[in-house]
C-alpha cells in the first residue's frame, strides 16, 4: 500500500472519528434536555398538590381556631368508669397413652407399687 492510500484512509477515518463524536454529544444534549423538561413537569405538578394541601389545612386551622358558642358551659366530663372481667380458666387435658394400662395390668396380678 503506499503512503498516499494510508494517509486517505486516516483522514477518513479521523472524519467518521469527529462526526461520530458530535452526533454521541448530541444525542446527550437532547436526551438531557428532555430528562430536564420531565422534571420541570414533576416539579410543577407535584408544587401544585402541595400548595392545594397547604390551603385545606390552613383553612381547617382557621375553622378549629373559631369560637364555638354554646348556650350554657358544659359540665366537666366524668372519668370513665373501668371495669375488669377476668377470663374464664382454661383447663387443658393432656391424654397419655398406656398411663393407666400398667395400674391395671398390676393390680390384677395382686401386687402395687409400694414395693
Amino acid at each position: 500500500m503506499s503512503r498516499r492510500h494510508a494517509t486517505i484512509i486516516a483522514l477518513i477515518l479521523a472524519l467518521a472519528a469527529v462526526a461520530g463524536g458530535v452526533a454521541a454529544m448530541r444525542t446527550a444534549h437532547v436526551g438531557a434536555a428532555a430528562r430536564t423538561a420531565g422534571l420541570d413537569a414533576q416539579v410543577a405538578q407535584r408544587t401544585s398538590e402541595l400548595n392545594r394541601a397547604e390551603a385545606a389545612l390552613r383553612r381547617a386551622v382557621a375553622q378549629a381556631a373559631a369560637p364555638v358558642r354554646t348556650a350554657s358551659p358544659a359540665a366537666p366530663p366524668r372519668p370513665q368508669r373501668v371495669v375488669y372481667v377476668r377470663p374464664a380458666p382454661r383447663v387443658v387435658t393432656v391424654h397419655r397413652h398406656g398411663e393407666g394400662e400398667a395400674e391395671t395390668a398390676l393390680a390384677a396380678e395382686g401386687g402395687s407399687f409400694d414395693d
